[in-house]
């Protein structure tokens, strides 16, 4: 299991998450367990969702336009 986090020094980043259903997810971590992404929102809460659901492109897309790294193993 890997985990997906900002450096300590800028914890104030934010992933954002794309949706195929065009729901976008900011979230603070992220990591993969088998074929679910888990991620942890601005509230703390950590969620799952089956990795079919994320619209990997537009993640990478709209994350790298704010500077981010997103990818998924």
């Amino acid at each position: 299991m890997q985990t997906y986090a900002p450096p300590a020094q800028t914890q104030q980043q934010v992933v954002l998450i794309a949706f195929k259903d065009h729901r976008i997810q900011p979230c603070i971590a992220y990591w993969v367990e088998v074929d679910t992404l888990n991620y942890v929102t601005l509230q703390g809460e950590h969620k799952k969702v089956p990795l079919d659901y994320i619209d990997l492109p537009y993640s990478v897309q709209i994350n790298r336009g704010r500077g981010l790294d997103f990818h998924l193993p």
